[in-house]
């Protein structure tokens, strides 16, 4: 996406990106209960059954997101726009 900043001194266009580190067709229940891919003190249960369904077979944590966030702020990701990067050990894929 596109986004036109108008200051009182210059018009810039900068670029928004979004890191998706979620399963995006889960519930907001889901969301709200820590059922999704991001490790935090989920039961033993739930992270068992997630860590043998997920192709990276375990939970991400704030450390896989982190250098994501950092790139897309970066200079190397100066002519990225507009994307929505899941970051998910694999989920989106199976």
């Amino acid at each position: 996406m596109n986004v036109l900043v108008i200051g009182p001194e210059s018009i810039a266009t900068r670029h928004i990106d979004a890191v998706r580190p979620l399963d995006a067709d889960a519930s907001i229940y889901e969301l709200r209960s820590g059922r999704n891919g991001i490790w935090d003190n989920q039961r033993e249960e739930f992270v068992r059954n997630y860590n043998h369904r997920c192709p990276m077979k375990r939970m991400g944590n704030p450390d896989d997101i982190a250098p994501l966030c950092l790139f897309l702020v970066s200079d190397g990701a100066k002519y990225i726009t507009g994307q929505i990067i899941a970051a998910d050990g694999g989920w989106t894929a199976i």
